[in-house]
């Protein structure tokens, strides 16, 4: 048996066992009648029910009090603890777990979270800085800074690569991470039903939460195609209307460019998947090489 590998980062918990798949689940939980939902079930209601619906856990992990998701959660180390739960139902068979982690987090917050991990049958057998497992497994020698996007905001990590990998300064970029960028997707898509059938589904809550849901499926063809249909259906009506891709590329841009702005000099920039995987990425970037989804787990995964 092998070690299982977790990519920590609030926008998604990833784990995979060998060469097996990438599972993933997002960082949301949620509270209806007392129910608590994690991962994707949570991100389906988030818009439905906002204020009972808690994506800052991992980022902000720590004991401070929690109130709205009754007994059994405390404090966002609760939910973190329930979050690794719901991962480990999800993942193959194991002997332990290598917990690639941001190097924005604490350690107070890495001590929380190896505190955490045998609670939820996850034991762990080492600790390992994400930006410096992806850079191992795919870059050459240099200096080089590291872009990686968590749900509210950028990660810049410096890494020297030589005979090892070194981490050197770690910077966090509050405003820059998925969610603005998405937000900023959600309008523009927004103002195109509102042109083009005067329907605004950010009015009602349920409407909010189907733009969401398709927006995933709408960015990756868009990734392949210059414009596509699009529909919302809503008590018994069908609201149509096209979407281009370079209408949600003028949305990215500036915070892309922002993030661009903010990197450090001298060092050659290498962007994260999810970073890689933005509207408007080749625009500002051009041709800044990014790591492959695997890079993590191919520098992590146990040897045969």
């Amino acid at each position: 048996m092998t070690n299982c590998v977790i990519d920590v980062n609030d926008y998604e918990l990833r784990a995979a066992v060998g060469h097996g798949e990438i599972v993933s689940s997002p960082g949301y939980a949620s509270v209806s009648d007392g129910r608590i939902e994690l991962g994707a079930r949570a991100l389906a209601q988030a818009q439905l029910h906002p204020r009972t619906t808690e994506n800052r856990f991992w980022r902000d992990l720590d004991t401070t009090p929690v109130h709205h998701f009754g007994k059994r959660v405390r404090h966002h180390a609760d939910l973190v603890w329930l979050h690794l739960e719901h991962l480990r139902s999800l993942v193959a068979p194991h002997d332990g777990a290598v917990f690639a982690v941001p190097g924005n987090l604490s350690h107070e917050q890495l001590s929380l979270l190896l505190g955490i991990a045998p609670a939820a049958k996850f034991t762990p057998v080492a600790l390992v800085d994400s930006a410096v497992a992806a850079g191992a497994a795919a870059l050459g020698p240099g200096h080089w800074a590291h872009v990686d996007l968590q749900q509210h905001q950028a990660v810049v990590t410096a890494l020297d690569v030589g005979g090892e990998v070194r981490r050197g300064a770690v910077e966090v970029l509050p405003g820059l991470g998925v969610n603005a960028l998405r937000a900023a997707c959600v309008r523009a898509i927004t103002r195109a039903f509102v042109t083009h059938c005067r329907f605004d589904p950010l009015h009602h809550a349920e409407t909010e939460q189907l733009l969401h849901d398709q927006l995933p499926r709408w960015l990756a063809l868009l990734a392949t195609s210059p414009e596509i249909s699009v529909q919302l259906a809503w008590r018994g009506g069908r609201f149509d209307t096209r979407i281009a891709r370079a209408a949600l590329v003028d949305a990215a841009v500036p915070l892309l460019a922002r993030l661009r702005a903010a990197l450090p000099a001298g060092l050659l920039p290498v962007a994260s998947h999810r970073l890689a995987a933005q509207p408007g990425y080749a625009e500002v970037f051009g041709a800044m090489p990014a790591l492959s989804p695997r890079a993590v787990f191919d520098a992590l995964r146990t040897p045969p």
